[in-house]
């Protein structure tokens, strides 16, 4: 096991959680949210600090990704994201060490189990936050770090192994960060469909980004106690609904699809045993 590796791809998880959290950190300024300072200033420190800690311990290291390194890289990722993730949770003092841990790794795991009852109690900054690891969640940390970090090199392809197996089929790229970039294209492009829609069906842009983040990760985490049918609206619950059913197929089969290909969804026998269950 090249330890080494390890430390040096953690380090860079780790720093570049900082661009996820500086995203909440402004969502908290525009709202002149209290306690600012602590619940992010210091949440997005102590995640630098420790990626760079990392890094330090890697570095001046070139090496190739083996099968070890990639899966012990992707569990530990997993542990390490929603440590550094729990942060802004525990310092902003709405949740001890277990939840805020808890939730976070329900948030990227796109499990959608949550620890806080009354979520409309909670600061802006923290709803973005929860709906935002959904997001990042959804798609896979490793596979948007593959997609926009150019130098991951061989290694790449056994990271994305890793994290994404079942999408190694399908027609995708041969270079596995162009695979990557097209997914975060996919992934990106719902995004802006679904909140449009939101919008004009009536959603405020807050509520409309959160709840998008949710849906396409399949997770369920909402702005309101009574989620989505707080709302009472059957435009929202239904772009909400297909979104859902629609982001619960592989993106594999929609880079196929994007390619030219129209018929990979009637060739996958997954997507047919999916849409199947559903309709049962």
């Amino acid at each position: 096991m090249k330890y080494r590796v390890l430390f040096k791809m953690l380090g860079i998880l780790s720093v570049a959680l900082v661009v996820p959290m500086t995203l909440a950190l402004g969502v908290a300024l525009w709202y002149q949210e209290e306690n600012i300072p602590l619940t992010w200033g210091a949440s997005i420190a102590v995640t630098l600090g420790l990626g760079l800690f990392l890094l330090v311990l890697g570095r001046g290291l070139i090496a190739d990704i083996f099968e070890r390194e990639g899966l012990a890289l992707v569990s530990l990722g997993w542990l390490l994201a929603a440590f550094c993730g729990s942060l802004p949770f525990l310092f902003g003092g709405v949740a001890g060490p277990a939840a805020a841990y808890f939730e976070t790794m329900s948030g990227f795991t796109t499990t959608g189990a949550s620890v806080f009852g009354d979520v409309q109690s909670l600061p802006r900054s923290l709803l973005f936050w929860r709906a935002l690891t959904h997001w990042l969640g959804g798609l896979g940390i490793v596979v948007i770090l593959l997609a926009v970090l150019p130098w991951f090199g061989s290694g790449g392809k056994q990271l994305y192994r890793s994290e994404v197996p079942g999408l190694d089929k399908g027609g995708l790229r041969p270079r596995i960060r162009d695979t990557a970039i097209a997914l975060l294209k996919i992934y990106i492009a719902f995004t802006l469909a679904q909140s449009a829609l939101l919008l004009v069906a009536g959603m405020s842009l807050f509520d409309a980004v959160c709840h998008t983040f949710a849906t396409l990760a399949t997770g369920g985490f909402s702005t309101r106690n009574l989620s989505v049918g707080d709302y009472n609206s059957l435009a929202v619950e239904i772009i909400i609904t297909v979104f859902m059913v629609l982001s619960g197929i592989n993106f594999g089969v929609y880079y196929a699809m994007s390619r030219g290909d129209w018929r990979a969804p009637f060739k996958n026998s997954e997507v047919k045993a999916y849409l199947l269950m559903l309709a049962v």
